[in-house]
């Protein structure tokens, strides 16, 4: 049995006790896959459950299986070939990985070959770019969505930015409701171009020798969950009144949000701000004093998910000092970097620590790390950090 995208569902009722039931009684949805990942029905079925790791870990303890896999996505020597293919000769290639291996926030996102493909595309079009020019998530989306925009409207694609208000709205509703299908009613505002460009659809028309094979009532969705995230982040920062962002802004801490709020810090960077403005000139790109005192209010409400502070992803997305500030208040005296830590965890922290000055922070390197061991680029980052903001980086002794 394949469950996929169970972080899509509702962590709070995943996270609560298992209601047993039988095997052909009515229950929610909920109630049936606890009871399902329980073993309580169907115990011999084997499940392969996919979700995001921290919806995942939010399982109540009987819910959760024995056995999990975190899939990495594209190897090494997989996305080297890739972004050698994208690149189409090898001169491209060695100047895109430079400026690729100076970012590792980027370099750690492209296992995964969407990002893999966007941020190989964009680092091309950047033959100025310095090698050490920080390249923010948020700022990729923008520039790859500006692509498209000018092809589009070339050929009277995309339209007007009423055409990006609908886009935004749809993906937004989308995201409070839980939804990530959509009937064609709701695409109805959206031309051709854009609804082709953005969904995929679940049931297709196939035609052979005139006879239709297969046809249904058609559900949509977004090529992928993330530029429906990226677009809900645009209607809530630019779109949404003050009234329908306070509906909604205490739950941009929860789980089920954090990349739409991580988008929505993104949008405010000055840089990638600027890049939005110039792909719609009559685009109020300002944001609200009631929404900006809500940010920062966010940014540093401590967070209980794993060991993970997404509040430090969103400041670097922002690279805002003011931001940066809030955030940094999170900080203990203390900090252990241990080697299972993600590469992009310790690189956001140290951009965190580069900005702080005030309160020195003592820095403990887990003694299985040597700094050949240990991701180069980061740990030269974090020493970087210890000469010229005299925190004290050192081995974990105990």
């Amino acid at each position: 049995m394949f469950i996929d995208g169970l972080d899509e569902g509702e962590d709070e009722l995943f996270c609560t006790p298992v209601q047993p039931m039988n095997l052909y009684d009515r229950k929610t949805p909920d109630v049936i896959i606890k009871n399902l990942f329980s073993g309580r029905i169907l115990s011999k079925a084997i499940k392969i459950v996919t979700s995001r790791p921290n919806s995942f870990l939010k399982l109540c303890p009987e819910c959760r299986p024995k056995f999990s896999v975190r899939i990495l996505g594209l190897s090494d020597k997989s996305r080297e070939t890739f972004c050698r293919q994208l690149c189409g000769n090898n001169e491209t290639y060695l100047k895109v990985k430079e400026k690729r291996d100076a970012n590792p926030e980027l370099r750690n996102l492209c296992h995964i070959p969407m990002y893999c493909k966007m941020i190989t595309e964009l680092l091309k079009q950047k033959s100025a770019m310095d090698s050490t020019h920080k390249v923010r998530l948020t700022s990729v989306f923008v520039q790859t969505f500006g692509r498209y925009f000018r092809e589009t409207n070339s050929q009277g694609g995309f339209g007007d930015l009423n055409a990006l208000k609908a886009l935004t709205k749809l993906a937004f509703e989308g995201v409070k409701r839980n939804t990530f299908t959509f009937e064609a009613t709701d695409l109805s505002d959206l031309n051709k171009t854009t609804s082709s460009t953005f969904f995929r659809s679940e049931v297709d028309s196939q035609c052979s020798l005139k006879a239709i094979l297969l046809e249904g009532d058609k559900k949509f969705f977004f090529v992928h969950l993330l530029w429906q995230e990226f677009f809900a982040a645009v209607y809530l920062n630019f779109f949404t009144t003050d009234q329908e962002f306070d509906a909604v802004a205490a739950r941009l801490t929860e789980n089920r949000w954090n990349t739409v709020t991580k988008f929505s810090f993104g949008l405010q960077n000055k840089d990638t701000n600027g890049k939005l403005k110039r792909i719609f000139p009559e685009f109020n790109t300002n944001i609200s004093q009631t929404k900006l005192s809500t940010f920062k209010q966010l940014i540093s409400t401590p967070l209980d998910i794993g060991n993970s502070r997404p509040q430090f992803f969103w400041a670097f997305e922002a690279d805002d000092v003011v931001f940066v500030q809030e955030a940094a208040t999170l900080l203990p005296p203390e900090i252990v970097v241990t080697s299972s830590d993600p590469i992009t965890t310790t690189s956001v922290l140290t951009y965190v620590l580069s900005n702080i000055t005030t309160a020195k922070k003592q820095i403990w390197m887990e003694r299985s790390i040597r700094p050949f061991k240990f991701h180069g680029e980061v740990f030269k980052m974090l020493m970087e950090v210890a000469n010229s903001n005299g925190h004290k980086v050192s081995l974990y002794q105990d």
